[in-house]
């Protein structure tokens, strides 16, 4: 069975949880890319995935559910497409939609990922989020990246990053590897945190892959 060394590695009680979680997915870009992968290759039951975005050449670099033969396509449905030739063990809901302040997370959703590529973005997904669902922000920039886990309503907010978040007002600066390493430690978070076992609640985990330096920063 796909999932018997993860049965050898965590057990059946976090497979089942696994199974049984819907999650929801915002952006399916770089990040997004490799976060919806992992989730569905370790077993989660439902994952909504929400982009408005078109495939486009520079993307290539670094958002690996799209090649050359899908510029122009509209992403959700290019992404859903190869997420779902992995196994059939998760249901796989593509959202065309532009997340702004009328956006409605689905109700059963227990677990919000945020791979959005725009702090304006992340903030209004953050406002949208109904009270005591899970939120892991996941972002990345050069070499820099950063989680954290937010409990809506009850766990510190992304208005506390507001100061420190990097910015960059021109294109972002990336490639692959940084978002690859960045994207698999979010993912980790993801599902500690369907185990009942978030490592992040109210604290960034701040990498430099630059320097091989992690830090971990508690948010008031």
């Amino acid at each position: 069975m796909i999932f018997d060394r993860q049965l050898l590695y965590w057990g059946r009680e976090k497979q089942r949880k696994l199974s049984e979680t819907v999650v929801l997915i915002a952006g399916v870009g770089g990040l997004g890319s490799f976060v919806s992968q992992i989730l569905i290759r370790a077993g989660v039951g439902k994952i909504y995935i929400v982009d408005r975005g078109i495939v486009d050449e520079p993307d290539l670099n670094r958002q690996i559910l799209y090649n050359k033969s899908d510029i122009g396509k509209k992403k959700v449905f290019v992404a859903a497409e190869r997420l779902r030739i992995i196994h059939d063990f998760t249901e796989i809901i593509p959202v065309f939609k532009t997340i702004d302040r009328t956006f409605e997370i689905p109700e059963d959703v227990k677990f919000v990922v945020d791979c959005l590529d725009n702090f304006e973005s992340r903030k209004i997904l953050n406002t949208v989020i109904p009270h005591g669902i899970v939120e892991i922000h996941i972002a990345v920039e050069r070499n820099y990246g950063q989680i954290i886990t937010f409990i809506k309503g009850i766990s510190s907010d992304l208005d506390t990053l507001e100061e420190r978040y990097f910015r960059y007002d021109k294109t972002i600066p990336i490639s692959a590897d940084s978002v690859g390493v960045i994207a698999s430690l979010g993912a980790n978070e993801v599902i500690n945190c369907i185990a009942g076992e978030c490592k992040l609640i109210g604290t960034m985990l701040f990498v430099d892959l630059g320097s091989l330096v992690f830090k971990r920063i508690k948010l008031e």
